[in-house]
């Protein structure tokens, strides 16, 4: 019980935060006209990864996901948290304020392409989540019940965290 408690709690950590981090992403992109490819790669890549992690949640909400898969899953949870940390720590040295002047927000973006191999690393290394995370959903797809009113429940949690996340406000 304490591992489902754990993982729900990662889950819900690391999606609130990944969420803010996606945001700022976004933000980036929006007043720097030449944003590094690594950047946009991650920023296109993030809230997917997130997207999955709040299906993980659904499933363990539900009951629907057996201890040992969630004991399998807890590392990877625990790596994406620590993929999303460190490409914070970079944005917050390289993505200037909201109210830098458009001189500072160019120099910034020069000053990103110096963290291009940290990015890079942070880049591949949540490929290799989304993969682990394919290959848990392609081995044990979402069990989902027969009810039409569970689907459309599920259907509606999954819509409202996206649209919070797709806002920023998560």
């Amino acid at each position: 019980m304490a591992d489902v408690v754990s993982l729900l709690s990662a889950i819900v950590q690391l999606v609130d935060f990944g969420a803010k981090v996606s945001a700022r992403l976004n933000e980036f992109s929006s007043s720097a006209h030449d944003v590094p490819g690594t950047f946009k790669s991650i920023q296109a890549q993030l809230p997917l990864l997130l997207n999955i992690l709040s299906r993980l949640k659904v499933d363990i909400d539900s009951g629907k996901m057996d201890d040992d898969r969630q004991r399998a899953l807890s590392p990877v949870v625990d790596d994406f948290a620590d993929q999303v940390r460190a490409l914070k720590a970079i944005l917050d040295t390289t993505l200037p304020p909201s109210d830098a002047s458009t001189w500072e927000r160019r120099q910034m973006v020069i000053m990103s392409l110096w963290q291009d191999k940290k990015v890079k690393d942070v880049e591949e290394k949540l490929e290799r989540i989304k993969t682990t995370l394919t290959l848990d959903f392609v081995a044990c797809p979402p069990t989902v019940g027969n009810s039409e009113v569970e689907i459309a429940r599920i259907n509606q949690r999954l819509s409202m965290l996206m649209s919070e996340i797709r806002a920023g406000n998560r």
